[in-house]
């Protein structure tokens, strides 16, 4: 995973790259670059922007996960079948299956995703570019 792993001390080749990286879109290419970097061969000051970088593009992958998580449950809530179902009770499970959470957390991130998709785009389009963070978009 990092190419400098027995490396300690920061090169000026990585440790002026992580700051280039940290100016740049979001991105898998540059989130791959980023994972090559070992971070205890960098200075503090890179450690620092190394840390930026990489939220910055969990932003973009909070965004595109808010996406998916509209595509499973859909745009709006679904409706209820009866006395003994509630509103989105197999699209709530799907996803708390899928990552791992329990009923209620699940719903909590589709309410979320679908305020964020389908209400607040320019908010989601910040998430994607790093502009914000995944806990001010849940906020």
């Amino acid at each position: 995973m990092f190419k400098n792993a027995s490396k300690r001390e920061g090169s000026p080749l990585t440790i002026s790259r992580v700051g280039q990286l940290l100016g740049e879109s979001a991105g898998i290419a540059i989130l791959s670059e980023l994972l090559e970097i070992d971070p205890f061969t960098l200075s503090r000051v890179d450690r620092v922007d190394y840390l930026s970088a990489l939220e910055k593009q969990s932003g973009w992958l909070q965004a595109a996960l808010q996406r998916a998580i509209v595509a499973v449950a859909g745009d709006q809530p679904s409706q209820s079948e009866g006395i003994w179902t509630g509103v989105d009770d197999c699209e709530r499970e799907e996803i708390a299956s899928a990552l791992r959470l329990s009923g209620s957390t699940a719903q909590h991130r589709i309410d979320v995703a679908r305020t964020l998709v389908n209400h607040l785009p320019e908010v989601c389009s910040a998430l994607s570019t790093g502009e914000i963070s995944p806990a001010h978009a849940d906020a």
